[in-house]
């Protein structure tokens, strides 16, 4: 049982490092660093409903609200009604959006780059596998609760 402890810890810590890290780039180049979340995934994914970007990041609704109404005054986002049913709101990237995600995605891949030199390629399978492990038995858990 000490193990599993020292195992969630090590994830825990290198999370709230890997955090600190983005956070501190985003810092540089003027973008808050809570938009990024959002901002990825609507390049992926333009036009999600408040509610589906909300459980992508796994996050309360009034949490995702709060933070779109800053994205939407600094210009990252729009929002507008569903086509089909007014009650959904669709959130879209605005240009200035898709730019600050080429920002994003830079400070990512120098992570990742950097992550490659020092994790071989065969170890970095067996971490995701490892990863997907631990997220798949805590989604069980929450859904348990």
């Amino acid at each position: 049982m000490e193990n599993d402890r020292l195992v969630l810890k090590s994830i825990a810590r290198t999370g709230r490092i890997f955090h600190a890290y983005i956070r501190q780039e985003c810092d540089k180049i003027g973008i808050n660093c809570s938009f990024q979340g959002i901002i990825r995934i609507l390049s992926k994914e333009n036009g999600l409903s408040q509610l589906d970007l909300a459980k992508k990041l796994v996050l309360a609704p009034p949490t995702v609200s709060l933070t779109l109404q800053k994205m939407e005054y600094v210009g990252y986002i729009e929002r507008k009604p569903d086509a089909d049913d007014a009650r959904i709101t669709r959130v879209y990237l605005t240009e200035k959006g898709f730019s600050v995600d080429e920002q994003i995605i830079a400070i990512f891949k120098k992570v990742e780059k950097r992550m490659a030199n020092i994790i071989p390629v065969e170890q970095q399978e067996l971490l995701f596998a490892l990863l997907d492990n631990i997220d798949n038995e805590l989604l069980l858990m929450q859904q348990e609760d």
